[in-house]
């Protein structure tokens, strides 16, 4: 694989931002829901970019569908930030991201998009569905985080 700069900027930038949820796991609230949470939703929205900068979800990594997984979690992250991190906001910030992810899936299939893949549609939805429920799973986590009681 021949790596340009912008391949290295953008991998430095991947690093940079688990280091700095590493970060803020550690440091912040002492409640194992909710740092399970964080870390679930840091490892898929990781995932997400890194297979769609590198091979693409919907088609190649070029196709522009690509970029709606980019914006849901943009406007996840916007979400979050409005919640001030907070477990019920988070919550709701997160899950809006799982049925965003799933949905962009869905309609990337319904629309024909990525079709000249080895393995259209399960490729797609596959890719989505897998997102969406890791993100799902780490919305769960922070509801569970908000109650008094938590029991693991």
């Amino acid at each position: 694989m021949d790596w340009s700069l912008s391949d290295f900027v953008f991998a430095g930038a991947l690093l940079s931002g688990l280091g700095l949820a590493v970060w803020f796991v550690a440091r912040g609230p002492r409640n194992l829901p909710y740092r399970l949470a964080v870390g679930v939703a840091v490892g898929a929205a990781l995932l997400m970019v890194w297979v769609t900068g590198a091979v693409g979800i919907v088609g190649g990594e070029r196709h522009a569908a690509n970029g709606l997984y980019f914006l849901a979690v943009g406007v996840g992250l916007m979400a979050a930030a409005l919640a001030r991190f907070r477990a019920r906001g988070m919550a709701f910030a997160v899950g809006g991201v799982a049925a965003a992810t799933a949905l962009i899936g869905v309609a990337a299939v319904a629309a024909g998009w990525g079709d000249d893949s080895a393995r259209y549609p399960l490729d797609v939805l596959g890719g989505s569905f897998l997102l969406a429920a890791m993100y799902a799973a780490a919305a769960y986590l922070f509801a569970r985080s908000e109650t008094k009681r938590v029991i693991f």
